[in-house]
């Protein structure tokens, strides 16, 4: 729903929760119902600068995207309420002094699938969540199994495709993933947009670059690793702009895979990632599911890995250090990933 700027108080900030290039957030609550809420604005440094009129246009076009879609649009979180442009200095206990919107959305379940930068730059483990629950899911999920990360964020754009729309910026630190339910929770689609055909020097932009997304930031690059530390560090945080680039570089890693079988579904697909040979999302989810079950056997035999079974479950135990207590998650959900030794 649209508040007037002065309807804001109604949600009592209680601190940052974080920040990327584009934006801030506060963790809050709802004092009408008590429930948990971010708060968002566009980040202070740009709102300062005038540079935030590109921000506010990508808000305003997820705000009318969740408007649209409401309950039809799956794992994206729920949207509270949103403001016009208007100063909230005074919410915000700040001497910006300058206008901009604020949109306020349920608070996700779980953990990032990485954390802020800032973090990793102080030796938290920000990658572990990406790395045990999205790219190397050694032991499934007792429910859900594995790769339910990338399967819930195909539903996603499926739905947003069927809008008109394409889905991007799915980078892991936008995903929330609540290891109970094994779920994930988009915190940011401001990155949707309209597909567009070549216009001159310009590549299209079309679902298959939410396909190579899917595959830099969450599906294995190699085997998982045999070492707890080897679980730390985040995977596919490198900026390579280029698209043909993406898909080369994948294709010359997955190239020097071990597995055959997996190998040679897996450079299939992204050999027609690279050529936009894909007419539809049903035409991959086709290809992509095949693959998957392919990945579940392979993890299913690489899982009777004693060093790896044990190197999963040491860096899993890490999601219990205090750094990880800042975000609604309970440690006891961790439970939803035991197996025997």
């Amino acid at each position: 729903m649209q508040m007037a700027h002065t309807d804001l108080q109604r949600f009592q900030l209680q601190g940052k929760l974080g920040e990327g290039a584009d934006s801030e957030a506060f963790a809050a609550i709802d004092t009408v119902n008590g429930l948990p809420v971010v708060v968002k604005r566009p980040h202070p440094t740009l709102i300062v600068r005038g540079q935030h009129n590109t921000v506010e246009r990508r808000i305003a076009s997820a705000v009318a995207l969740r408007e649209r879609l409401g309950e039809a649009l799956p794992h994206v979180a729920r949207l509270i309420a949103y403001t016009q442009t208007s100063e909230s200095e005074d919410y915000f206990c700040d001497a910006i002094g300058e206008k901009y919107s604020v949109v306020v959305e349920e608070r996700a379940l779980g953990v990032p699938l990485v954390g802020s930068a800032t973090d990793g730059i102080k030796r938290h483990p920000i990658g572990a969540p990406q790395n045990l629950f999205a790219i190397h899911p050694v032991i499934p999920h007792q429910k859900r199994g594995r790769f339910s990360v990338v399967r819930d964020l195909l539903d996603v754009a499926e739905i947003c495709d069927r809008d008109g729309m394409l889905l991007l910026d799915m980078r892991p630190q936008n995903i929330y993933f609540d290891p109970l339910n094994a779920r994930i929770t988009v915190i940011d689609i401001c990155g949707v947009t309209k597909a567009r055909p070549a216009v001159g020097r310009k590549p299209p932009l079309d679902l298959h670059d939410f396909y190579l997304e899917l595959f830099k930031w969450y599906m294995p690059h190699a085997d998982p690793p045999s070492e707890p530390e080897g679980y730390r560090q985040p995977v596919g945080m490198e900026t390579i702009p280029l698209f043909t680039q993406n898909l080369d570089g994948m294709i010359r890693r997955h190239t020097e895979r071990s597995d055959e079988d997996c190998g040679a579904v897996e450079l299939d697909i992204l050999r027609k990632i690279r050529a936009r040979d894909y007419p539809s999302i049903r035409a991959f989810r086709s290809d992509f599911e095949a693959y998957l079950s392919l990945l579940e056997r392979r993890y299913e035999e690489l899982s009777d890995s004693r060093a790896i079974r044990q190197a999963w479950q040491a860096a899993l135990e890490e999601l219990k250090d205090d750094y990880w207590r800042k975000f609604l998650f309970n440690f006891g959900c961790l439970s939803a990933y035991t197996q025997p030794a």
